[in-house]
């Protein structure tokens, strides 16, 4: 899929909430999010498993990575954002993933398709099948603690948001 009207209005609404200096998009595909974010912060970078995405993005610097194993950088980001990739991976994948967002990250955005949205169930490369409370639980098992999502922003009811817990 190309660039879509949404992708800048839900940046500048994101952006506008968190203020972040740098933004890491994981499962970034073509990196239409990042493209924007470039707009708005000093530092992005995009992980992609697709080495096509990577070959046909709209951003140069997308690192070919997977993002259920060790990531390839030390760096900590102010924001990372997980826009409908989560669904897309295995259990232990997912913890993995969660655990290195837990352990880089400051803020999160997650776009997730919960139980009762039909696009959950359109998409036959879903992996998981959970309620929003099931997710809040587990991205809260990785000391991200989930706040409320802004009501104005696009997308709204598929959007949960956090803060890293530091004990």
């Amino acid at each position: 899929r190309g660039i879509e009207l949404k992708h800048p209005i839900m940046v500048e609404q994101w952006a506008k909430h968190f203020k972040p200096f740098s933004v890491l998009d994981l499962g970034c595909g073509r990196g239409p999010y990042l493209y924007f974010w470039n707009w708005f912060t000093s530092r992005t970078m995009g992980a992609e498993l697709s080495q096509w995405a990577i070959d046909h993005a709209f951003v140069p610097g997308i690192l070919k990575t997977d993002i259920t194993k060790c990531w390839c950088t030390d760096d900590t980001w102010d924001l990372i954002t997980a826009i409908d990739v989560l669904e897309h991976l295995d259990d232990h994948g997912l913890n993995m993933c969660l655990a290195e967002m837990s352990n880089h990250g400051d803020k999160f955005i997650f776009s997730i398709p919960f139980i009762g949205d039909p696009n959950l169930t359109n998409d036959k490369t879903h992996k998981q099948f959970r309620t929003k409370d099931e997710w809040v639980k587990l991205i809260e098992s990785h000391d991200i603690k989930i706040e409320e999502t802004p009501q104005h922003w696009l997308f709204k009811d598929q959007i949960l948001i956090g803060r890293k817990l530091y004990k």
